[in-house]
């Protein structure tokens, strides 16, 4: 997974070295990685949307004041609005990162300097990368 969020490697450096030891079943090797790293991602993607869920219902009970002009119900409708639809915007984050090209290793890349100043474009993964070394119920650790 730490190699995954490497933008010098992503599932690149996975493939290269799985297709020198796996050979043709190297292909079913990286799906269970990709799975594995889908899970993570909705893992992630749920725990934000519990977060936006509860900051969302707290805003409702302060704005009281806004009965009158019936916005709040305006407003509601559109919290849930982009609840159903953040599935979707989130689904393509992972899609949109796998697919971006890889960078070049060099020896002067500071990975978490990059998250630190361009994970607003992926905002579940900088999640990831911020929690760093995490034990999951799945029984793996990630070192970033």
């Amino acid at each position: 997974i730490s190699i995954i969020l490497n933008l010098r490697y992503k599932l690149k450096l996975l493939e290269y070295f799985f297709l020198k030891l796996y050979g043709s079943s190297s292909s079913i090797k990286i799906k269970n990685i990709k799975k594995l790293c889908y899970s993570l991602f909705e893992e992630y993607q749920a725990k934000i949307k519990r977060i936006v869920n509860f900051s969302t219902s707290r805003t409702n009970v302060n704005e009281s004041n806004l009965d009158n002009l019936n916005i709040r119900n305006f407003l509601s409708d559109y919290d849930a609005f982009v609840n159903d639809t953040i599935k979707t915007q989130t689904k393509s984050e992972i899609e949109f990162y796998l697919k971006e090209k890889v960078l070049l290793v060099s020896a002067t890349f500071d990975i978490l300097g990059w998250w630190k100043t361009n994970g607003i474009k992926y905002p579940i993964f900088q999640k990831i990368v911020k929690d760093g070394n995490l034990n999951f119920n799945r029984g793996f650790r990630i070192y970033i």
